[in-house]
């Protein structure tokens, strides 16, 4: 996984940027990949339980230690997910103030 370059590195605003994308994207596709494992867990619980209604099954397979368990690394990585995106996000937004600066300067140096 590439993550920002630390202080004192060599890459560009832009490169910088575009490690913290793909830093991102990582924990992303862990989340979704816990969100399609978490849905399994819980059907897997609903068709085995012995409840004579539907939603009393339910009511069993959300209350399960198993789906319980799986429910909080979905949670979990979910908020890593969130945060990741977050970072990434920060990096854009300083890729498009240097973006913008550099294009101000270049139009105040036109000027002179």
């Amino acid at each position: 996984m590439n993550a920002p370059a630390p202080p004192g590195h060599n890459l560009t605003i832009g490169e910088q940027c575009a490690r913290a994308i793909e830093a991102a994207a990582e924990p992303t596709i862990e989340a979704l990949r816990l969100d399609k494992y978490r849905k399994r867990v819980f059907a897997q619980c609903v068709i085995s339980s012995d409840a004579k209604s539907v939603a009393k099954a339910e009511y069993e397979a959300r209350d399960s230690q198993a789906y319980t368990k799986v429910e909080m690394e979905y949670l979990q990585a979910q908020t890593d997910a969130n945060t990741a995106k977050a970072k990434a996000d920060a990096w854009r937004v300083r890729w498009e103030t240097w973006r913008t600066d550099a294009a101000t300067e270049r139009a105040r140096m036109q000027m002179i």
